[in-house]
């Protein structure tokens, strides 16, 4: 073949298009979501700050999920699903600081409550860990 190089015509640059984003690997795409509240936040965005009414309509929220498969979650619109943290937004600079051993966040509404609120996990596998429970909106709002 010689030593010839390939040479571009123009330069290769990088954009923001092209970073990419993880998801939910294919061996737990058939898998049900499944929570754990292993390292969920237990002072400022715990569970025990949401009132009868929020807790009630938050595990109503998680059996939802938990009745569907990882692919079947992808195809729900985020509105109504999951909404990825973008690696080098500011959730997910924060998320990481907090939570070293996770790289995949997401977070979801719980809505139907005079003060919707919403919840920041992470994904591993097949497992979904519930994070942080922004009953005040204080995260991003």
């Amino acid at each position: 073949m010689g030593n010839k190089k390939l040479k571009l015509k123009i330069p290769l640059e990088e954009s923001e298009s092209t970073v990419l984003e993880e998801t939910v690997a294919l061996p737990f795409l058939d898998s049900r979501i499944r929570f754990s509240l292993k390292n969920c936040d237990t002072r400022d965005f715990c569970i025990r700050n949401l009132n009868t009414d929020e807790i009630k309509t938050f595990y109503k929220r998680l059996g939802y999920f938990e009745d569907i498969t990882w692919r079947q979650m992808r195809q729900v619109p985020r509105e109504k699903g999951f909404s990825v943290e973008k690696k080098g937004d500011s959730n997910h600079k924060m998320l990481s600081s907090m939570f070293p051993i996770y790289s995949l966040f997401f977070h979801f509404r719980i809505t139907g409550l005079s003060n919707p609120f919403r919840v920041f996990v992470a994904q591993k596998e097949d497992l979904c860990y519930l994070l942080l429970l922004d009953k005040k909106g204080c995260i991003n709002h």
